[in-house]
């Protein structure tokens, strides 16, 4: 017996990234995840491929929640790029970042590896360039300075999800309260979503509510400190998470959702099991 053969099917990685990738910090759940998006974009000579939560999940034998939360991360560290959302009918479409160089690490300064050449730094120290002169710095003066960066960037991003809720007139909120700014954060930092998966939950909810609104049981719009914030009644998990791929609303209503498209530009859809 021969075992695997290349003959068979070969996934065509350049030598520089396995390099890079072998001196990136990942644990193992995002490794997996990496070695899936790999086969099924350059194991098929593609650069792109839509890749679902349960797909990525079944391949990985790794449960949905797991591999939502380490699949944001690497988006979050540039090492995965996000070419196109999900949407009913097509899973979230990604790539591989090749580009090491703009992958982000847990430290500030990382080990950079090009070809042949290994260039290391211990990160005890920090070249900072002014004009034709450098100086040193140790690092930790500067630390003050990146927290506060960060925690505006991530103050931004909130807002970005406020902002976007408003655009689809489910509760016009007057204003943007610390108790939406929270809910937000809680989200986010708790199951670890970007802003766009947000948004993504957001439409889905949009969609439930037009769906059930002639129900016996219609959905009820749920306000951003709710849907975000707090938790369902005798339950674990947050409102929002209901809306996930494998959420109980998700599966309900959304999974079997079918498009028919009646008129050019105009999209009329229906719950098949309505």
């Amino acid at each position: 017996m021969n075992g695997p053969q290349v003959e068979d099917g070969y996934t065509r990685i350049a030598n520089e990234i396995v390099d890079n990738l072998a001196m990136t910090d990942m644990n193992g759940t995002q490794r997996r995840i990496l070695d899936v998006v790999l086969r099924q974009t350059y194991g098929w000579q593609r650069k792109a491929y839509g890749l679902s939560i349960s797909f990525i999940s079944k391949a990985t034998n790794i449960n949905n929640k797991q591999i939502q939360r380490e699949l944001n991360r690497l988006i979050e560290r540039n090492i995965l790029t996000v070419i196109s959302e999900p949407t009913f009918n097509k899973s979230r479409k990604l790539q591989f970042n090749k580009h090491y160089e703009e992958w982000l690490g847990s430290e500030q300064v990382t080990n950079k590896m090009t070809g042949s050449e290994l260039e290391v730094s211990t990160g005890s120290e920090l070249e900072v360039s002014t004009g034709s002169e450098l100086e040193v710095s140790t690092g930790s003066e500067l630390a003050p300075q990146i927290k506060k960066v960060n925690k505006v960037k991530e103050s931004t991003n909130y807002k970005l999800v406020y902002d976007y809720y408003l655009t689809l007139n489910l509760i016009k909120h007057r204003a943007y309260t610390n108790d939406i700014s929270k809910a937000i954060k809680k989200a986010m930092t708790d199951n670890k979503y970007s802003v766009e998966y947000c948004k993504s939950l957001l439409d889905r909810h949009k969609d439930v509510v037009a769906i059930t609104k002639n129900s016996s049981y219609p959905v009820r719009v749920r306000g951003l400190s709710e849907f975000f914030g707090q938790k369902a009644f005798d339950a674990t998990h947050l409102i929002c998470s209901e809306y996930e791929e494998g959420g109980g609303m998700y599966e309900k209503y959304l999974k079997n959702k079918i498009e028919i498209k009646e008129l050019p530009k105009q999209t009329i859809s229906f719950d098949n099991r309505l």
